[in-house]
């Protein structure tokens, strides 16, 4: 049986950032995004997290994961982007206990445009609200 206050959500933040950037660069700003938004779960009333993850990919293919999973908001990251660029696409996913759904939804809106805003442009998209072959018409699930 799941508890009663667990909930979760999918986003997809698309940055452009100004100029290229190095790729040490790009992982700290993924790393510190990640943190940003376990810390603020945590302070809006996240008593557990399941995990907060994401794959962060930049046009080349290459990528990182990372993921939190823990109240210090410590990522724990693998792999390189090993090149700079100018771009970056970043699907998060939050899992857990204590926050409803929108809550947590602008958390990750929030965190990614103030974590990104100053050297980028940035969009967030909700990835519980989509369209697929399988489905008739845009929905949540």
């Amino acid at each position: 049986m799941m508890a009663e206050d667990f909930s979760a959500c999918a986003a997809r933040v698309h940055v452009t950032f100004k100029q290229r950037i190095q790729p040490t660069d790009m992982q700290k700003f993924v790393e510190s995004l990640m943190t940003r938004i376990a810390l603020d779960c945590v302070t809006a009333g996240t008593r557990l997290i399941g995990h907060i993850k994401c794959i962060a990919e930049v046009e080349t293919g290459k990528y990182i994961a990372c993921s939190v999973t823990t109240t210090d908001g410590k990522p724990r990251c693998s792999s390189s982007f090993g090149i700079e660029s100018d771009k970056l696409e970043i699907v998060i996913n939050v899992l857990q206990y204590g926050l409803d759904k929108e809550t947590i939804e602008g958390i990750v809106e929030k965190a990614a445009i103030a974590g990104f805003g100053d050297v980028s442009k940035v969009t967030v998209e909700d990835l519980d609200d989509h369209q697929h072959d399988s489905c008739s018409s845009d929905h949540k699930h």
